[in-house]
C-alpha cells in the first residue's frame, strides 16, 4: 500500500519517505522537495526517558521531565517604552532603546582607556590616591571613592581622586582620575 512505510514511487523514484515510530504512529515524511515535513519538527525527546513528546509540551507525558523549551526566560522591561524584553538584550525590540547597563559599559570602557595609558607609559602596575589624605592610596578606586566621599563630606569640597602609574623604580606619572563631589556624586574627570 503507498504511503504506509515504504515511500511512494513514481518511475523508481522516491517521492517521500514515511516515518514511523514504534508506540508513536506516523511521525511525518520526507520529501526531497519539501524537506522533512511538520509532523517531524513538532516533536522533541525527553532527555529522561528518550520519548517523543510534543514541542509544545512544559512537561513530559511519559515521565513528568520537565522540557527544556519551558524553561523560563528572563525578562526585564524597556526603560523607555515599558514592554518586557529579554534580559540578554542590548536593544529593544520595539523602540530600539538601548538597555545595556551604561554604568558597566563605562566602567569598562574608562579601565580599558586606563590599560591603554599604563601601556603608553610603560607602567607595571596603577594605584589610586586621594589627594589630600598621605595614606589613602589603593589599587582599587571603590576604598579609595568611599574616603574621597568622607573628606568631600567633612570639609563640604570636591575631593579629586588621582592615578598613580608605577613601575619597578617608582612614580611614573599622575593624573587626575574623578572628582568626588560632597553630596557624594562622582565625575570623572580623567583625559
Amino acid at each position: 500500500m503507498p504511503g504506509h512505510g515504504h515511500g511512494h514511487h513514481s518511475g523508481g523514484q522516491l517521492l517521500y519517505a514515511p516515518i514511523y515510530y514504534p508506540y508513536y504512529g506516523w511521525a511525518g515524511f520526507y520529501s526531497p522537495w519539501l524537506g522533512w515535513s511538520n509532523w517531524v519538527w513538532n516533536w522533541t525527546t525527553c532527555q529522561e526517558c528518550m520519548a517523543m513528546v510534543r514541542t509544545s509540551s512544559n512537561y513530559c507525558s511519559y515521565c513528568g521531565n520537565l522540557m527544556p523549551q519551558a524553561a523560563k526566560v528572563e525578562m526585564k522591561s524597556c526603560g523607555a517604552c515599558g514592554e518586557n524584553i529579554r534580559a540578554s538584550a542590548n536593544f529593544c525590540q520595539y523602540c530600539g532603546e538601548d538597555t545595556r547597563d551604561l554604568k558597566k559599559l563605562k566602567a569598562r570602557m574608562r579601565f580599558s582607556w586606563l590599560n591603554g595609558t599604563e601601556r603608553r607609559y610603560g607602567s607595571d602596575h596603577t594605584r589610586f590616591r586621594v589627594s589630600g589624605i598621605p595614606s589613602a592610596e589603593d589599587d582599587n578606586e571603590g576604598p579609595m571613592f568611599d574616603k574621597a566621599r568622607k573628606k568631600a563630606k567633612d570639609t563640604n569640597e570636591a575631593v579629586t581622586v588621582n592615578v598613580v602609574l608605577l613601575e619597578k623604580r617608582g612614580e611614573i606619572d599622575s593624573f587626575p582620575w574623578a572628582l568626588v563631589r560632597p553630596n557624594g556624586t562622582i565625575e570623572y574627570v580623567y583625559p
